[in-house]
């Protein structure tokens, strides 16, 4: 069983936590969500990690499941990268021991911690990190979003995404459907805060020395996987590796072949924690 707890960020906010401290001495993952949704859709990444001996962590960013804030609507995108680390150091582990597994918007925050040297984990894994948009925006809606920005920067659009384009499992899709911790729109002020960070993230060129695996859907829709790839070819360090999970949407971790992805991440992370294995 976990333990529950929260973690008071500087400008209060409190942000739901839960860890598993089952293995002393283990690594540790901290588990690291995406936009609109919540910890909880992570329980089977839990009991993987479980399996494995690992310890684990899982919280919500703030505006998200049980954390408070306005819902997908920081001041700043910043204020993620902030939840991040007062995660990452609050549980008291040694960052040698702590490695970071991050879907989609969390792994754009993850990327712009690291750029800014604002954590230091031992490895990080990214499944389809949200560095842009693969959804069309229309022009009149990013005129509009430009002055209500300025106006009522917390206005609300659908973020149009549906359950079907994410993954080919049924039930996750239908889970999703009655989630009532989903939220199912944006505002006009998280999108461009996100677009700017997106931004930062693609052009800022700080050398990241952390080991570091990019999972990447065939059939992505949501996010950018022409954008992902070239952001990584273009800084890949030697104990860097890429891999596209075939026949898969952008929820690579809830897909049909998870567990093969699963076990993927396992390996890896075994070739990690005990170098002379051989990376996959």
């Amino acid at each position: 069983m976990p333990v529950d707890h929260w973690i008071l960020t500087p400008d209060k906010m409190a942000l739901a936590t839960h860890t598993w401290f089952d293995f002393p001495g283990a690594p540790h993952v901290l588990i690291v969500h995406g936009t609109g949704e919540h910890s909880g859709r992570y329980q089977h990444v839990v009991k993987s990690f479980l399996a494995q001996r690992w310890n684990v962590t899982t919280f919500d960013f703030r505006g998200h499941g049980l954390s408070s804030g306005r819902r997908v609507d920081p001041d700043h995108f910043d204020d993620y990268v902030t939840d991040l680390r007062m995660v990452f150091y609050g549980l008291g582990v040694e960052p040698e021991r702590m490695h970071v597994l991050a879907h989609s918007m969390g792994g754009l925050v993850v990327i712009r911690a690291l750029q800014r040297n604002v954590i230091h984990p031992a490895s990080v894994v990214l499944s389809s990190p949200f560095l842009e948009l693969g959804l069309p925006v229309p022009e009149w809606k990013k005129y509009l979003g430009r002055i209500l920005v300025g106006l009522a920067p917390s206005t609300r659009f659908s973020n149009r995404i549906r359950a079907t384009t994410l993954t080919h499992d049924d039930d996750v899709i239908l889970s999703r459907s009655g989630d009532p911790l989903i939220e199912r729109t944006v505002t006009a002020r998280w999108f461009f805060a996100t677009q700017a960070a997106q931004q930062q993230a693609r052009e800022d060129q700080t050398p990241i020395d952390t080991p570091l695996m990019m999972l990447q859907a065939e059939h992505d829709v949501i996010v950018s996987s022409s954008v992902a790839k070239a952001w990584f070819d273009t800084r890949a360090q030697k104990h860097w590796h890429h891999q596209v999970i075939p026949s898969s949407y952008h929820e690579i971790l809830n897909e049909t072949n998870r567990a093969q992805t699963l076990k993927l991440i396992h390996d890896w992370h075994h070739s990690v924690v005990n170098p002379t294995s051989v990376n996959p």
